[in-house]
């Protein structure tokens, strides 16, 4: 088992909102959501800078967001849009999460987003845990695209200002980021888009009308070949493999003609 890693609000943070701590304890087992493992209760750390109870987080993060934007710099978005894509995938998820329970997180931000290495997974890109539940709060009814806003905002800092390179991935996902405040998508529809920018259908194919069922039934089977065929070389399955498998084993005709429709009408 992991270490576990005491969360303390530094000095001077709001006070957390009680019932997201509450909903982040209640919460099954999610990918891409920072579990919890225990409470220290109030005056069990006195040297910690918080007169309240201190959650323990199940795993220790390698590093936030905020930190990675600081190490990739000048390469962005060129060279990193396929590993933002998979980042703000992988948010969406856990935002989705969220939606589905009647929650919102108020505070969207790279400091707030933790990266971890994914265990059982050979090399590739990290796994993001949403974390800071105590900026987690009851969400208004009707509102399933309450993170949209702040999910355009996020993405656009994660592509930085530079010009968009010319790759497929780049293109779509300034596309999403225009979409996001105009659309208000919900995190599930989000999440939709960005797996159809990440491994298809493209846009080509939505612009012939073709249909997405035969796509979708050849994808399947080129994707079994795939994994047989690095299983065969004892080749380990990353991050992305889970992803992709996830995505397919999902997704529906009418599903991708959904996301295609958010990111190109």
């Amino acid at each position: 088992m992991a270490p576990s890693d005491p969360q303390v609000p530094k000095p001077g943070a709001t006070v957390p909102h009680p019932w997201g701590v509450e909903l982040q304890a209640s919460l099954p087992p999610h990918f891409n959501l920072q579990g919890l493992c225990g409470l220290v209760p109030e005056g069990a750390l006195p040297l910690a800078p918080w007169r309240g109870p201190a959650v323990l987080a199940a795993e220790v993060p390698e590093r936030t967001v905020a930190q990675w934007l600081a190490e990739v710099g000048a390469q962005r978005p060129a060279e990193s849009a396929w590993e933002v894509a998979l980042l703000f995938l992988q948010l969406s998820a856990a935002l989705e999460c969220l939606e589905a329970q009647g929650a919102t997180l108020l505070e969207l931000r790279p400091e707030n987003l933790l990266l971890a290495a994914p265990r059982g997974c050979g090399p590739g890109p990290p796994r993001l845990l949403l974390a800071d539940f105590g900026c987690v709060c009851q969400r208004p009814q009707g509102s399933l695209g309450a993170h949209a806003l702040q999910m355009g905002r996020l993405l656009r800092t994660l592509l930085g200002p530079a010009t968009p390179s010319a790759t497929p991935v780049a293109v779509g996902l300034e596309r999403l980021v225009a979409q996001l405040p105009r659309r208000r998508p919900s995190a599930a529809q989000t999440r939709g888009a960005l797996q159809t920018l990440l491994w298809g259908p493209g846009l080509e194919l939505r612009g012939r009308g073709a249909p997405l069922g035969p796509w979708l039934r050849v994808r399947r089977a080129l994707l079994v070949v795939h994994l047989a065929e690095r299983a065969a070389g004892g080749e380990a399955l990353g991050l992305e493999d889970w992803l992709c498998c996830e995505y397919l084993a999902e997704a529906t005709e009418a599903s991708l003609g959904r996301a295609l429709e958010l990111l190109w009408d």
